[in-house]
């Protein structure tokens, strides 16, 4: 069975494509549980990503984890609702059935329940996983926490209602085909041997170096509001005087 650091480590390391895309990353006291947690940090740092926690992971992380983290930290409620103006996709790794319940109730008693209704209302895209507290996982049953038939029903209820308001709840191995699926539904792949002419008349949803390699001086392109372009791809979109068109 898959290490739960692995896990999360894994999650951590399909954030950092995403370039201009800007994530909140939520942590929960089942996050912090992991011993080994700290050999995380550097890649979550290497993302754009935002972070806020739970009381509980406050409590149960270690000190060189919350210090190290600190920077990324969304701090009260204010600098909450600002940053989710700039929110393009919510991440909860570790959705714990504390936080489960929070959300389909409505919830808002601590940074996370409060980012977790706003991205609801706001309609965020949210993409939770739900190893430690579905009551089908292989963590729960392990763990002997699927015994209740009726204290199921409520958890599954309760894993209804966040659908309903748009979540994808998914298991581990479902996280990075997802995640990409969330953050380019529009993206499709074309053969190596485009013209120009074919070029032109597609709209970006991932803008590379690779593509702009194929675009002549001066020619317009068109992309999403949303969509991602990555640093080398910017420099030479300039460099070939390229007219970027938003749609």
């Amino acid at each position: 069975m898959m290490e739960k650091e692995e896990i999360i480590r894994n999650i951590l390391k399909s954030l950092l494509p995403m370039m201009d895309k800007k994530a909140l990353v939520l942590l929960t006291g089942g996050t912090a549980d992991y011993q080994e947690y700290q050999k995380m940090v550097d890649e979550l740092l290497l993302t754009e990503a935002r972070i806020a926690v739970t009381p509980a992971f406050q409590c149960l992380a270690s000190s060189e984890i919350r210090d190290r983290l600190g920077p990324r930290y969304i701090m009260d409620g204010g600098m909450l609702y600002r940053e989710m103006n700039e929110i393009n996709i919510i991440i909860i790794p570790v959705l714990t059935r504390n936080t489960l319940a929070k959300g389909a109730m409505g919830i808002q008693d601590n940074l996370v329940s409060m980012a977790i209704a706003a991205g609801f209302m706001k309609k965020i895209p949210i993409l939770a996983v739900t190893e430690n507290c579905s009551p089908d996982s292989g963590h729960t049953r392990e763990k002997g926490m699927n015994l209740n038939e009726t204290y199921n029903r409520m958890m599954i209820g309760h894993e209804e209602r966040w659908k309903e308001f748009g979540a994808i709840l998914i298991g581990r191995e479902e996280f990075s085909s997802r995640l990409k699926k969330m953050l380019y539904p529009e993206i499709t792949i074309y053969s190596e041997n485009r013209s120009p002419e074919q070029i032109s008349s597609e709209v970006f949803q991932v803008l590379t170096m690779k593509d702009v390699q194929y675009f002549h001086q001066g020619q317009r392109v068109r992309v999403f509001s949303r969509s991602v372009i990555t640093p080398s791809a910017r420099e030479a979109l300039n460099e070939k005087n390229i007219i970027v068109e938003i749609i």
